[in-house]
Protein backbone atom coordinates (compact mmCIF):
# COMPACT_ATOMS: atom_id res chain seq x y z
CA UNK A 1 0.00 0.00 0.00
CA UNK A 2 2.72 2.17 0.54
CA UNK A 3 4.23 2.47 -3.16
CA UNK A 4 0.34 3.21 -4.20
CA UNK A 5 -0.22 5.89 -1.36
CA UNK A 6 -1.01 9.40 -2.36
CA UNK A 7 1.92 11.01 -0.94
CA UNK A 8 0.90 14.90 -1.90
CA UNK A 9 -2.23 16.52 -2.23
CA UNK A 10 -2.31 16.92 -5.73
CA UNK A 11 -2.15 12.91 -5.81
CA UNK A 12 -5.70 12.72 -3.28
CA UNK A 13 -8.11 11.38 -5.53
CA UNK A 14 -12.26 12.62 -4.68
CA UNK A 15 -11.64 14.33 -1.01
CA UNK A 16 -11.43 17.80 -2.47
CA UNK A 17 -13.36 19.37 0.35
CA UNK A 18 -11.17 17.81 2.52
CA UNK A 19 -8.25 18.79 0.60
CA UNK A 20 -9.13 22.44 0.22
CA UNK A 21 -9.74 22.87 4.11
CA UNK A 22 -6.52 21.23 4.77
CA UNK A 23 -4.46 22.98 2.28
CA UNK A 24 -5.66 26.31 3.51
CA UNK A 25 -5.20 25.17 7.57
CA UNK A 26 -1.57 24.18 6.65
CA UNK A 27 -1.12 27.57 5.21
CA UNK A 28 -1.72 29.36 8.53
CA UNK A 29 -0.89 27.01 10.84
CA UNK A 30 -1.37 28.86 13.93
CA UNK A 31 -4.70 29.40 13.08
CA UNK A 32 -4.92 25.90 13.45
CA UNK A 33 -7.64 24.11 14.67
CA UNK A 34 -6.45 21.76 17.87
CA UNK A 35 -8.88 18.83 16.71
CA UNK A 36 -9.92 17.68 13.60
CA UNK A 37 -12.43 15.04 12.73
CA UNK A 38 -12.32 12.95 9.56
CA UNK A 39 -15.03 10.58 9.10
CA UNK A 40 -15.70 7.70 6.36
CA UNK A 41 -15.82 4.58 4.96
CA UNK A 42 -12.85 2.18 5.24
CA UNK A 43 -10.10 3.11 2.07
CA UNK A 44 -11.21 6.73 1.38
CA UNK A 45 -8.38 8.68 2.08
CA UNK A 46 -8.34 9.57 5.68
CA UNK A 47 -5.04 8.37 7.04
CA UNK A 48 -3.38 9.53 3.79
CA UNK A 49 -5.14 13.27 4.33
CA UNK A 50 -3.37 13.12 7.52
CA UNK A 51 -0.38 12.10 6.59
CA UNK A 52 0.10 14.42 3.33
CA UNK A 53 -0.79 17.00 6.33
CA UNK A 54 1.71 16.44 8.35
CA UNK A 55 4.06 16.50 5.75
CA UNK A 56 3.08 20.22 5.16
CA UNK A 57 2.65 21.73 7.75
CA UNK A 58 6.24 20.88 8.54
CA UNK A 59 7.39 21.61 4.70
CA UNK A 60 10.12 24.18 4.46
CA UNK A 61 8.75 25.55 1.01
CA UNK A 62 5.03 24.67 1.46
CA UNK A 63 2.87 27.07 -1.04
CA UNK A 64 -0.23 25.38 -2.43
CA UNK A 65 1.22 21.06 -1.77
CA UNK A 66 4.32 20.09 -0.45
CA UNK A 67 7.65 20.38 -2.33
CA UNK A 68 8.98 17.05 -2.07
CA UNK A 69 12.08 17.98 -2.06
CA UNK A 70 13.20 19.39 1.46
CA UNK A 71 14.15 17.07 4.67
CA UNK A 72 10.30 17.01 5.81
CA UNK A 73 9.21 15.91 2.30
CA UNK A 74 11.45 13.12 1.76
CA UNK A 75 11.54 11.25 5.08
CA UNK A 76 9.30 8.55 5.67
CA UNK A 77 6.50 9.66 7.57
CA UNK A 78 5.55 6.99 10.26
CA UNK A 79 9.39 7.38 11.45
CA UNK A 80 8.93 11.30 12.38
CA UNK A 81 9.08 12.61 16.06
CA UNK A 82 5.82 15.19 14.65
CA UNK A 83 3.94 12.47 12.95
CA UNK A 84 2.07 9.40 16.06
CA UNK A 85 -0.91 7.23 14.63
CA UNK A 86 -2.43 5.72 17.76
CA UNK A 87 -4.71 2.64 17.21
CA UNK A 88 -8.00 2.65 18.98
CA UNK A 89 -7.55 -0.56 20.92
CA UNK A 90 -4.17 0.87 22.13
CA UNK A 91 -5.44 4.41 23.35
CA UNK A 92 -9.09 2.57 24.53
CA UNK A 93 -8.72 3.22 28.04
CA UNK A 94 -8.57 5.75 30.20
CA UNK A 95 -4.79 5.45 31.53
CA UNK A 96 -3.58 5.48 28.03
CA UNK A 97 -5.49 8.47 27.34
CA UNK A 98 -4.22 10.42 30.57
CA UNK A 99 -0.38 8.89 28.70
CA UNK A 100 -2.11 10.15 25.51
CA UNK A 101 -2.07 13.67 27.27
CA UNK A 102 1.63 14.00 27.84
CA UNK A 103 2.70 13.03 24.30
CA UNK A 104 0.53 16.70 22.91
CA UNK A 105 2.48 18.61 25.48
CA UNK A 106 6.05 16.75 23.41
CA UNK A 107 7.21 19.55 21.23
CA UNK A 108 9.81 18.77 18.03
CA UNK A 109 11.34 22.15 17.79
CA UNK A 110 10.29 23.89 14.96
CA UNK A 111 7.72 21.49 13.76
CA UNK A 112 4.12 21.00 14.25
CA UNK A 113 2.92 17.44 15.91
CA UNK A 114 0.60 15.14 14.17
CA UNK A 115 -1.30 13.06 16.24
CA UNK A 116 -3.51 10.43 15.02
CA UNK A 117 -6.53 8.52 16.79
CA UNK A 118 -7.87 5.69 14.80
CA UNK A 119 -11.13 4.32 15.31
CA UNK A 120 -11.68 6.71 17.89
CA UNK A 121 -15.88 6.00 17.91
CA UNK A 122 -14.25 2.47 19.51
CA UNK A 123 -12.59 4.25 22.68
CA UNK A 124 -15.36 3.66 25.85
CA UNK A 125 -16.67 6.70 27.40
CA UNK A 126 -14.82 7.10 30.00
CA UNK A 127 -11.99 7.62 27.79
CA UNK A 128 -13.87 9.49 25.40
CA UNK A 129 -14.77 12.02 28.32
CA UNK A 130 -10.73 11.77 29.13
CA UNK A 131 -9.93 13.31 25.52
CA UNK A 132 -12.62 14.94 24.77
CA UNK A 133 -11.12 17.39 28.03
CA UNK A 134 -7.90 17.25 27.04
CA UNK A 135 -8.81 18.34 23.43
CA UNK A 136 -11.62 20.77 24.17
CA UNK A 137 -9.57 22.49 26.96
CA UNK A 138 -5.89 22.11 26.12
CA UNK A 139 -3.04 23.86 28.42
CA UNK A 140 -1.86 26.41 26.05
CA UNK A 141 1.76 25.31 26.15
CA UNK A 142 0.78 21.57 25.36
CA UNK A 143 -1.06 22.12 22.23
CA UNK A 144 0.25 24.89 20.53
CA UNK A 145 2.16 22.96 17.66
CA UNK A 146 0.11 20.12 18.43
CA UNK A 147 -3.22 18.48 16.15
CA UNK A 148 -4.93 15.60 16.86
CA UNK A 149 -6.48 13.86 14.08
CA UNK A 150 -9.93 11.53 15.29
CA UNK A 151 -10.62 8.94 12.27
CA UNK A 152 -14.23 7.72 12.24
CA UNK A 153 -15.15 4.99 10.33
CA UNK A 154 -19.01 6.15 8.77
CA UNK A 155 -21.84 3.77 10.23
Amino acid sequence: TREFRPSSFAEVVGNDVSVRLLKAIAKHPDDAPTTIILCGGYGCGKTTCSRVFAKALNCEHFRDDICGKCKCCLQDIQSTPYYREYDSSVVGNIDSIRELKESFSFSVKGHYRVIVLDESHLINKQSQSALLTIIAFPSPKSMKRSICFLKHSAL
